[in-house]
């Protein structure tokens, strides 16, 4: 918002010649202009890059933000979207295991080896992934991109073994996890990736790391640690939508993701 100046100072543009005016007139709009440009930048940039009130120059960080980094930066509605994603995906579990009966649990989903009780075991499991995933992203997110380009490298060359511990993972945790069980461990992995969003910094949220893509559909070559969060509701609505709870399974290509 711009400043409102008072006449006296403006008169001289208003006639294009330039203009004396008297230093206390001006201090008092020199000052708030400052202190407008500082609550600016103290929204945009980290801590270490705000100038000091002393002015002293910024901490040196290693590089400059440009204006697109600038505006990729997570906000508070991003944060906010991620909370009401998770908890709509709680609310749809909890209505989906009232209503499935028992056939309806031993049918075949639809274009995978699991059954439906197995499905939404697995489709839980997502998010206690990305619970394991979050300290990663942390700790690559500190370091040089090509150690977390390696490691990802590494994930990568194994999928194929990843695939088959993943399904026989779900085919085993279905027999411990179901019904109000399930419900359970849905409601307190949700809270926790819920506390944890909350306390994340905006700094903290734009940490990336590589991740192996052919793990997972939703995996990306380069994640932000806000990404993985929202991976949760990603792995769970694709995955839904392979359920048969309350019709026949159709017969169509397997898919173990």
């Amino acid at each position: 918002m711009p400043a409102v100046l008072p006449r006296q100072a403006v008169r001289g543009l208003e006639t294009g010649r330039p203009r004396r005016t008297d230093s206390h007139a001006v201090r008092p709009i020199r000052d708030d202009i400052d202190h407008r440009v500082r609550a600016l930048l103290s929204d945009l940039l980290p801590k270490a890059c705000q100038p000091s009130r002393t002015g002293a120059p910024p901490a040196h960080t290693g590089r400059v933000a440009d204006l697109d980094e600038l505006s990729a930066q997570p906000t508070v509605s991003d944060r906010r979207a991620v909370h009401w994603e998770m908890r709509r995906a709680r609310d749809r579990l909890h209505t989906l295991v009232a209503s499935a009966s028992a056939a309806d649990l031993r049918r075949r989903t639809d274009g995978t080896g699991w059954t439906n009780r197995q499905m939404l075991f697995h489709m839980v499991f997502g998010y206690l992934i990305v619970l394991r995933l979050l300290p990663l992203v942390r700790f690559f997110g500190r370091i040089p991109d090509r150690y977390s380009r390696a490691f990802s490298g590494v994930l990568n060359a194994a999928t194929r073994p990843f695939h088959t511990v993943n399904y026989v993972g779900s085919c085993g945790g279905a027999l411990v996890f179901h019904g109000l069980r399930l419900v359970w461990l849905c409601d307190r992995v949700i809270a926790a990736l819920d506390r944890r969003l909350d306390h994340e910094t905006e700094h903290a949220l734009n940490r990336t790391m590589h991740f192996p893509v052919g793990w997972d559909p939703y995996f990306r070559d380069t994640m932000t640690l806000l990404d993985v969060y929202r991976f949760g509701t990603e792995h769970f609505d694709y995955h839904a939508r392979q359920l048969t709870l309350g019709q026949p399974a159709r017969a169509v290509a397997r898919d173990d993701g």
